[in-house]
């Protein structure tokens, strides 16, 4: 199972989930990835189509994070893209 986490894998809660799934791809500023713009949640959400999990749990300012979720749900459900989806 292909699994893509937003988030820092040396912070918090995807540092966690990295000890338990390092197989776990992650995006953040710390890889060039920036969730708190448009071509950014774009770019991660198109991204995301070749992973069975995307699990949300970046902490984001100014609303952010939540537009990350509609960004993927909408490519998901545009590509009828089956998986989980993990807010």
């Amino acid at each position: 199972m292909k699994i893509l986490m937003t988030g820092n894998p040396k912070y918090g809660l995807a540092e966690k989930f990295a000890l338990v799934c390092p197989e776990t791809d992650f995006v953040s500023r710390t890889n060039s990835y920036d969730l708190c713009t448009k071509d950014g949640r774009g770019i991660i959400a198109q991204s995301s189509l070749d992973y069975d999990v995307f699990i949300n749990s970046s902490a984001l300012h100014q609303f952010n994070q939540s537009l990350v979720l509609e960004t993927v749900w909408k490519k998901w459900k545009e590509n009828k893209k089956q998986g989980h989806i993990i807010n």
